[in-house]
């Protein structure tokens, strides 16, 4: 069984039901397009045509975890797949076709 926690690296589901990635350390302050400020966790969509977008959720459901959390140090999106890559040793790997 993995870690429910969430965290950088982790997959979960936000109060809409989207799947994100989180990549953030910690929960931050965010201000979305209505006005309205919340601490949420922060990453990007892993689903459907909002693929790669920023993702955001003050009380994610985590689902998965995708890496350690130290290797998801950035992402890129390549002929429709997402890699992230670990910086340090340069490594890439296709988690979303």
């Amino acid at each position: 069984m993995f870690d429910t926690v969430p965290g950088k690296g982790t997959i979960a589901r936000c109060s809409k039901g989207y799947l994100g990635l989180i990549l953030s350390e910690h929960p931050i302050a965010i201000t979305y397009l209505d006005g309205s400020s919340v601490i949420a966790w922060t990453g990007v969509h892993l689903s459907g045509s909002k693929l790669g977008d920023t993702w955001s959720s003050c009380n994610p459901t985590v689902v998965g975890k995708l890496v350690d959390e130290h290797k998801a140090t950035y992402l890129s999106m390549q002929h429709g797949r997402i890699f992230i890559a670990s910086l340090p040793h340069h490594e890439e790997k296709s988690v979303v076709q």
